[in-house]
């Protein structure tokens, strides 16, 4: 009975480190503890690696959040998705006047390196567009791809 407890409880272990798993290659002590100590509540947590970054998605106060975090335990970016009534004033405004036959998609916010800017994914008739907007609503234009 007690070789049976063991088993099922190294089987659990196993199968929650397997669903929880990190990316292929180990992650850092640094980002592991960065991560610990600034998302303490996430769950959900889902480690991939991607251009000498770790990429973690995870979830926090009932919203999916991705953060990005180096080797060397720097959180670079962390990005939420967001509605038209969580942003501030002047983004809203410079959203609106993104013109009558644009329609949003989505709307993420994203502190990267301390700047706090909008990245907002829309499409028209013909086309996909990708804003970058500031809380100062300034808008630029990333990419614009037509539709297929």
């Amino acid at each position: 009975m007690k070789k049976m407890f063991v088993l099922l409880v190294a089987a659990c272990v196993a199968t929650a480190s397997v669903m929880a798993a990190p990316p292929s290659s180990p992650v850092s002590e640094k980002a592991k503890a960065t991560f610990a100590s600034t998302f303490k509540d996430a769950a959900n947590v889902q480690w991939t690696s991607t251009e000498g970054l770790y990429l973690v998605q995870f979830e926090l106060n009932n919203e999916d959040i991705k953060a990005w975090i180096s080797e060397e335990g720097e959180l670079e970016a962390v990005q939420r998705t967001v509605d038209i009534n969580r942003v501030s004033f002047m983004v809203a405004k410079a959203i609106q006047e993104l013109g009558q036959d644009v329609t949003v998609n989505t709307i993420a916010e994203v502190n990267q390196y301390g700047e706090l800017y909008y990245l907002v994914k829309a499409e028209t008739e013909k086309h996909l567009v990708t804003y970058k907007i500031l809380t100062n609503g300034a808008v630029t234009k990333l990419s614009k791809k037509k539709k297929q």
